[in-house]
């Protein structure tokens, strides 16, 4: 049967590439974007979902929106046209891993290395940052640690940039990339994997372990609470010596709805590094709420599509406030037009992407923690902002709550309700006493929970343990 990629954009290209290293070049490639409808991706013109009703082929969901477009294929009677590339990905890695020869004569004698999966990023991302501190934490505790990094990243410090191995990213053809990554890894052995991704490292050492067993140990993290990514670890569960979601959420539904063995799930709060001393606010009567967003400008996850609606019902809300936008992405120009467009630039503030190293400042600055998101892990943001007593005002997404108590460290309220939000906002603008109160509280929760040095110790005994296996 013919096949067919549904959703072109970025990732797209990783899924042909796949498709073509399993002799399966797709026939056909749809996107809901009429913009798109009608140009070409490769040399297959992209249609309108609307043609699948007269098209016969198997379906690859090739983009972040998966269960958005699942639910649409499932309306239209397709859902059993989907197959599910990451699996086919495994079988051609376990063909690839069973044919392998390596040049390695012996396996050295000596102490583990710690090899940290951070290739996939863009290199600021959440992910990317708790790869870098639990380097660097580690590094100063002894152990021999090395980090994956694509060279399309952003460059982080000299400290954590000496350590990192770099390497092509080739979106065109992954074997090319995985069997780069397998020659350094090599060179590792014998090491423990921190896999965050479950790709492109996961799958060379995954090669790896098929020959070398005893040398390579992979422990797993889950940064996120998105069904295509449960389902992503679940393809690679049994290779994994433990595994971790980053919130209790999430950890939960690895035992409980996915049936990972309470014995191979390990946990620890999230952590920061600490730059500024506990904030003790004030606000004046009379002064705007002033509201922070620190995010990628996308509709995926972050869903700022909601920016605009959000301004306009606050408009109406008739009270006195700032927002400042800090990030950059997809939509960054269209929420800047839509401020310019309403003369709002006086109180909306469209500022680009921010250094991370200067997010602390910017988060001082703010009154409010806005995150209008459909899910996350446990957003490293959030806490930041609440260790400098930003208030936050989010949905209910993973790791929230956690921290995130209602009318005590702040509000939470379900994912899309705009209205809530600025119910919320609304609120604390008329209760300044409450936003105070609420500021101290959400620092201290979060400053005595998140240690950086408490997270690395219970991490190092995970991977103390793990070395005995």
């Amino acid at each position: 049967m013919k096949r067919a990629l549904f959703g072109i954009g970025r990732e797209a290209e990783k899924y042909y590439s796949i498709m073509i290293a399993l002799h399966e070049k797709p026939d056909y490639a749809f996107d809901n974007s009429k913009q798109k409808q009608g140009t070409f991706f490769h040399d297959i013109e992209i249609l309108s979902p609307e043609r699948l009703s007269d098209i016969d082929c198997e379906i690859v969901i090739s983009c972040g929106f998966k269960e958005a477009i699942t639910a649409q294929l499932s309306e239209m009677g397709l859902e059993n046209k989907i197959i599910d590339l990451d699996m086919l990905m495994r079988k051609a890695i376990e063909d690839y891993a069973n044919g392998y020869i390596s040049n390695m004569a012996d396996i050295p004698q000596r102490e583990e290395n710690i090899v940290i999966d951070a290739f996939d990023g863009i290199g600021w991302g959440g992910m990317e940052i708790w790869s870098y501190e639990v380097a660097r934490e580690l590094l100063a505790r002894g152990l021999p640690v090395r980090v994956f990094g694509s060279d399309e990243q952003v460059h982080p410090d000299e400290e954590i940039e000496k350590i990192i191995v770099r390497r092509p990213l080739n979106r065109q053809d992954v074997f090319c990339t995985v069997e780069g990554i397998i020659k350094e890894l090599e060179r590792m052995l014998p090491f423990i994997l921190i896999d965050n991704w479950s790709e492109y490292v996961l799958y060379a050492a995954f090669i790896l372990k098929k020959v070398y067993p005893e040398s390579v140990k992979i422990i797993s993290m889950q940064h996120n609470d998105v069904q295509s990514l449960y389902e992503k670890k679940m393809l690679w569960e049994d290779v994994f010596e433990r595994l971790s979601g980053v919130s209790k959420r999430i950890n939960y539904k690895l035992t409980n709805q996915y049936g990972v063995s309470q014995k191979k799930i390990f946990y620890k709060e999230n952590f920061l590094t600490f730059e500024k001393t506990q904030v003790r606010r004030s606000k004046k009567e009379g002064t705007p709420i002033i509201i922070g967003w620190g995010a990628r400008l996308e509709r995926y996850q972050k869903r700022a599509d909601l920016i605009a609606p959000f301004i306009e019902t606050i408009e109406d809300s008739g009270i006195s406030y700032t927002l400042n936008i800090a990030g950059n992405g997809p939509m960054y120009t269209e929420i800047y037009d839509y401020v310019q467009k309403n003369g709002l630039e006086d109180h909306v503030n469209v500022l680009g992407a921010i250094p991370q190293r200067e997010m602390v400042d910017f988060w001082e600055n703010q009154d409010i923690y806005l995150n209008l998101s459909d899910f996350e892990g446990c957003s490293l943001a959030m806490l930041e902002a609440m260790s400098v007593g930003c208030v936050p005002v989010v949905t209910n997404v993973s790791g929230t709550d956690e921290f995130v108590f209602d009318k005590e460290t702040g509000f939470c309220v379900e994912v899309e309700n705009v209205k809530a939000i600025i119910d919320k906002i609304v609120f604390l603008s008329e209760h300044l006493d409450e936003l105070i109160r609420m500021s101290v509280n959400a620092s201290e929760i979060v400053r005595s929970r998140c240690q950086k040095s408490d997270y690395v110790e219970y991490l190092e005994k995970v991977i103390t343990e793990v070395k005995g296996n």
